[in-house]
């Protein structure tokens, strides 16, 4: 009998520490998937009046080598022939550039430009071996915009070599520098080469059906604003194309402004007025102030993430000057101008925001707290910023999804090879990470005046 109830406690004990173990508080619920990815449509027209750089050089690079020489089609019409011809009336139109330079790449470089340009459509065209893309990211000039078309069927090994090459041409230091990936389907009749764990596959796909069309793909690198209106021009003329684009600002004409809810709570901020267009707001010193700002901005008709944290950016305080009756006496004697400088209490400011991103904005409610205490009065400039974890920020990139195969397994079979590329997931994934390590991507720069008196 002893022995019966002791099963009989053992399990009750064993069952509420199962259920214990099932249902712990602060279990990690798992991120949001990304935002849908919109296509470029009239929401997204504000594209058309960012600045771009005029008469500006562009050199585009073809990959020369065997396995491109499929997307000829044999002879037949195709989106790589579309893609080709379609790049010049887009610089000519928007950018209204005459420099124009086309080279073949693989082996060694070679210009085909004039009476030399049709020659891609030709399968003999094609003949290289060594395509070697990370070389030709070190090619690329820092003045130009540049566009390499490939087939962007490399191995992981051959993807880190190309992450790093980009990581040195357009991440840290080159701050105005932003790189995409533009992925379209096309038609293709011919071999491909270079399929881990697999002989060359000679694919055809069928005319019409585009879901056996072979991934083809542009690499752009340039400044930042050139590259993110070239995508858009782009994808406005190849309405299905993917993009993934590695930018440090993913929004566009944001702007912050009073929360509906600005000044209810006892303890909150009042209104100064706009100084500039930009929000000027001022608190009582004396503790803890806690109030709500709106924030809105324009998304990118491209993969961005779904969740963002709150962070101070740069937190600068008026020096000198004064702004009283007897401080302007003082300073037309002193001649001594007033200017902001690095503030050194960094915890003055903090904040939270529940983002929403649908398809066209990105839309805030930043929830603001700012210590008012004795000693922290003066007039601030606060700069704060929206930024993705890693991990969010990659996952937003991995648009290409459905057109990767793992290179570490045998492809199912030959169709498999012919509409999907090899490891392009692991290479956004390499580009993303290294991106946010050197670059913090986010939504930068939305800037507030802060009174404490």
């Amino acid at each position: 009998m002893l022995k019966k109830v002791l099963s009989i406690l053992f399990i009750a004990v064993l069952s509420m520490a199962l259920i214990g173990c099932g249902s712990k508080k602060g279990d990690k619920k798992p991120a949001p998937p990304p935002p849908p990815v919109p296509s470029a449509s009239k929401d997204f027209t504000y594209l058309e009046k960012v600045p771009v750089t005029e008469n500006m050089p562009v050199k585009v690079y073809l990959d020369g080598t065997a396995s491109m020489a499929g997307y000829t089609n044999k002879n037949a019409p195709s989106v790589f022939k579309d893609v080709m011809k379609s790049l010049e009336p887009i610089f000519y139109a928007r950018w209204k550039s005459n420099k124009i330079e086309f080279v073949r790449f693989g082996d060694s470089y070679v210009p085909f430009n004039g009476e030399d340009f049709l020659k891609f459509e030709k399968e003999d065209f094609y003949k290289d071996i060594d395509t070697r893309l990370d070389n030709v990211i070190k090619d690329t000039d820092n003045k130009n915009l540049s566009i390499i078309i490939t087939d962007l069927f490399q191995t992981n090994q051959h993807y880190t070599s190309l992450s790093n090459a980009l990581e040195t041409k357009c991440f840290g230091e080159q701050k105005d520098r932003s790189f995409a990936i533009i992925g379209v389907r096309s038609q293709f009749k011919g071999k491909i080469y270079d399929v881990a764990n697999h002989a060359p596959v000679e694919y055809n796909s069928v005319e019409g059906n585009e879901a056996t069309y072979r991934p083809l793909y542009l690499l752009v690198v340039g400044s930042d604003a050139d590259v993110k209106v070239f995508t858009y021009e782009f994808q406005r003329k190849f309405k299905n194309a993917k993009i993934s684009l590695f930018t440090n600002e993913y929004a566009c004409y944001s702007k912050l402004a009073l929360g509906k809810d600005f000044g209810k709570t006892k303890t909150g901020f009042q209104n100064k007025g706009d100084q500039d267009g930009i929000i000027h707001i001022k608190a009582k010193a004396g503790g803890k102030v806690n109030d709500k700002l709106a924030f809105t901005a324009k998304r990118l008709p491209v993969g961005i993430p779904a969740q963002y944290k709150v962070e101070i950016t740069r937190l600068e305080k008026l020096t000198g000057g004064g702004s009283g009756f007897l401080a302007k006496i003082m300073n037309l004697f002193k001649k001594e101008k007033s200017s902001y400088v690095q503030a050194d209490n960094k915890e003055l400011v903090t904040g939270t925001a529940n983002i929403t991103v649908d398809e066209a904005n990105i839309d805030s409610e930043v929830n603001l707290s700012v210590d008012t205490k004795k000693g922290n009065e003066g007039k601030y400039r606060v700069t704060l910023g929206m930024f993705a974890t890693r991990d969010d920020y990659a996952d937003s990139q991995d648009v290409f999804k459905g057109w990767n195969f793992d290179e570490n397994r045998v492809p199912a079979s030959d169709a498999e090879i012919g509409t999907k590329t090899q490891s392009i997931s692991k290479f956004t994934q390499l580009v993303a990470e290294k991106h946010h390590l050197q670059d913090k991507p986010g939504i930068k720069d939305i800037v507030f005046y802060l009174d404490i008196e």
